[in-house]
């Protein structure tokens, strides 16, 4: 949701002990050399109803240096974004195959796959793994089912949603 202050992402309750993912593109246009790129201000309610707030400001330092760039790359924040893009990669394409495209559902897997490539030695050889077998295991389900209204398909487009709902959560 968009308002004056900028963007709001509605995130559910949260019991003690839960998390929620949230991955954010952003695209900057750097004309200084340090600069904050993003801000994010968490506001809750805590169990006695008092309101409660985090502030978290991103920033970014330019540098024409891809080598530095590399070298501070945080491994931890790359797996949550190839999990989110992944997991959009997987909606899309059970929305594409639910209405009849197969081709295209399969175009955006093998999309997929070859974005996720540039990232093997730089993400967990498990995870790295995880992202790789859903989106074959995608390809594959799509492929043996003969059309999407078919009972195969329903279970492919329904399993592969899931798989990226869990991905994504």
């Amino acid at each position: 949701l968009r308002d004056a202050r900028g963007w709001r992402v509605p995130v559910a309750d949260l019991r003690r002990g839960e998390q929620r993912k949230v991955v954010v593109r952003v695209r900057v246009h750097a004309t200084v050399a340090t600069q904050d790129i993003l801000t994010v201000d968490w506001a809750y309610r805590d169990l006695a109803g008092a309101a409660q707030g985090q502030r978290a400001v991103a920033r970014a330092v330019v540098t024409e240096d891809a080598t530095l760039v590399e070298r501070h790359a945080d491994p931890a924040a790359l797996q949550l974004i190839e999990q989110a893009r992944t997991a959009r990669a997987l909606e899309d394409a059970a929305t594409a195959y639910a209405g009849g495209d197969g081709q295209r559902a399969n175009q955006i897997l093998v999309d997929r796959q070859a974005a996720m490539q540039g990232f093997a030695g730089k993400l967990d050889k498990k995870a790295y793994a995880d992202l790789e077998e859903a989106t074959v295991r995608a390809a594959r389900d799509f492929a043996e089912a003969p059309a999407a209204s078919a009972p195969a398909g329903l279970r492919a487009v329904k399993g592969n949603r899931a798989s990226s709902f869990d991905m994504a959560h």
